[in-house]
């Protein structure tokens, strides 16, 4: 890995995405072209990893990849974009399908990540603890409160706030399960009484 700092590995990134036809960096949301560059611009030896401190770009071959329906045209292009194979291309969407989830700074959504650290991870919609970005720009997974010896470290990936079927439907169509846990069971119960109760009242 070469030393350096994340603005000199943006700056590799940046001038290709630049270099791109202007039509490639049209329409919007370019998240998954630059995601794509980033990790092109990593395999380069004259580049590397940005801090020897930071995950290697290798250790993302150790998550979980769920299938994924891709355009293979769309697929193709993206992969000749960027400088990378099709199958390179195809396994980074599947990884960050599978694995990316939120982050926060200073308590507040900052955006989100690929990280073998987070994505070891299992998820719970009560959280124990979450995956922050810390003052150095690296990610951290904070405990949220006390954690008893020998319980699991489980973070959420997806907003805790939103209704239980907005989550479920993340969870499954992203990360391809259906969450039972304490939180999604107990408003499960609560859904089915209120339904029961609403059917009973009907019928008086």
């Amino acid at each position: 890995m070469r030393q350096g700092g994340p603005a000199r590995v943006h700056g590799h990134e940046c001038r290709a995405f630049q270099a791109l036809p202007a039509k490639a960096k049209e329409g919007g949301d370019t998240s998954v072209l630059r995601l794509l560059l980033r990790f092109a611009v990593t395999l380069n030896p004259a580049v590397g990893d940005w801090s020897t401190a930071k995950e290697t770009t290798a250790s993302l071959t150790s998550l979980q990849r769920n299938p994924v329906n891709l355009d293979r045209a769309q697929l193709a292009n993206l992969a000749r974009l960027a400088g990378t194979t099709a199958n390179d291309a195809g396994a980074l969407i599947s990884m960050v399908r599978t694995n990316a989830c939120a982050v926060q700074r200073n308590g507040k959504k900052a955006g989100c990540a690929l990280s073998a650290l987070v994505g070891w991870h299992n998820h719970d919609c009560i959280p124990n603890a979450a995956a922050t970005v810390m003052d150095d720009g690296r990610i951290a997974v904070c405990a949220l409160r006390d954690i008893a010896e020998g319980d699991a470290v489980l973070i959420s990936y997806v907003d805790i706030a939103q209704s239980r079927e907005q989550r479920r439907k993340v969870l499954l169509e992203h990360y391809g399960f259906d969450c039972r846990c304490e939180k999604c069971k107990l408003e499960q119960r609560s859904s089915l009484k209120t339904a029961l109760k609403m059917s009973q009242e009907r019928r008086r």
